[in-house]
């Protein structure tokens, strides 16, 4: 991200709000009703909760069509 996007890029912005890539995803709302974390490893919340993230418009549609696709 620092390397290869430009610092102005909305996926830079966002990371920056939170200091470093990890508070990113420890602390963002839409990554935590979405994803766990296990270690290193990101693995889907319950198919419900996925739903409801959706639901609640963290989740652009592109996402929920690709997320339906691999379920």
């Amino acid at each position: 991200m620092l390397e290869s996007m430009d610092p102005l890029a909305p996926e830079n912005l966002y990371r920056k709000q939170y200091g470093n890539l990890k508070e990113c995803i420890t602390k963002g709302k839409a990554i935590n009703a979405v994803f766990q974390l296990d270690g290193t490893c990101f693995k889907f919340q319950k198919p419900q909760l996925v739903e409801a993230a959706h639901n609640n418009g963290l989740m652009e549609e592109t996402a929920w069509a690709k997320y339906l696709e691999g379920r």
